[in-house]
């Protein structure tokens, strides 16, 4: 699961043979590369009324969460379990989700998919999602082909740590910090409706109470930290779990750290 604009590739020009009519005329259109941030859902059951159920608790809490285009994951579901696509399509549209696509399942699940108008996605496994690059804190570098380097320096590079990026005003509703590499810590809070993510770790210093997405390029072993947890959601590379309810009172407002179990997030006090 990220969540930023898309990256804008240098465009690649096709250039038809050069003739005095071709070249008089405007292009109709070019060719683009770009990076979306595209939601998962992967589904564990095929029963509509449920996913209806989750959805409509979900979209009361994030509102402004599933406006990111999402793909339906068929992993969960079982091999002889082929979901009404067109119903599950006109529900969730319905309520302002935008399916487009499966991933995952078996042919028959994705023959059916594709005959209700979704696109068959390949993979969409976590940790091999193309993260894309904006970050308000850092500009990406210049891509160039450096020279050789030695073996020696090849050695410092790969024992130095990775960046930690510092943010030391609150992040407010409406707000979206990514780090891009390495851990990002948060010296403020963060507020309802903030969104913070890191390619590491994320370390919040003060009250975490928007939307937090650590190991978004697939670090399974990114964790979150907080001195006061009362976030609406979280997530570890990929795994997300929205916050609906309380937390009980060793964890609600407490220090706290959020992992992956396998792929189970886990919330532990601290």
């Amino acid at each position: 699961m990220s969540l930023s604009d898309p990256q804008v590739y240098p465009s690649l020009d096709l250039k038809p043979a050069s003739t005095p009519a071709a070249a008089a005329s405007p292009k109709a259109y070019e060719i683009k590369g770009l990076l979306f941030s595209i939601l998962a859902m992967r589904l564990k059951s095929a029963e509509l009324k449920s996913i209806e159920a989750q959805l409509l608790k979900e979209l009361a809490k994030l509102p402004d969460f599933f406006r990111e285009p999402l793909v339906l994951d068929l992993q969960g579901i079982e091999a002889g379990v082929i979901p009404d696509f067109v119903a599950l399509i006109t529900m969730m549209r319905g309520l302002g989700v935008a399916p487009f696509g499966v991933c995952n399942g078996n042919e028959a699940q994705r023959q059916a998919g594709q005959s209700a108008g979704l696109a068959v996605l390949e993979g969409g496994g976590p940790a091999n999602r193309r993260v894309p690059v904006i970050s308000p804190i850092e500009a990406p570098p210049a891509v160039e082909v450096p020279p050789p380097v030695p073996v020696a320096e090849k050695a410092a590079a790969a024992a130095a740590p990775a960046p930690t990026h510092i943010v030391q005003l609150p992040v407010r509703a409406g707000q979206r910090i990514f780090a891009t590499e390495g851990d990002l810590t948060l010296l403020d809070g963060v507020n309802s409706g903030a969104e913070v993510l890191a390619v590491g770790s994320i370390h919040a210093y003060g009250p975490l109470r928007g939307r937090a997405l650590a190991g978004v390029g697939g670090d399974t072993r990114a964790r979150i930290f907080t001195r006061c947890m009362e976030a609406e959601l979280v997530s570890i590379a990929g795994c997300f779990r929205v916050l609906e309810e309380d937390l009980g009172p060793e964890i609600q407002g407490k220090p706290a750290q959020i992992y992956l179990d396998g792929e189970r997030i886990v919330i532990a006090a601290l």
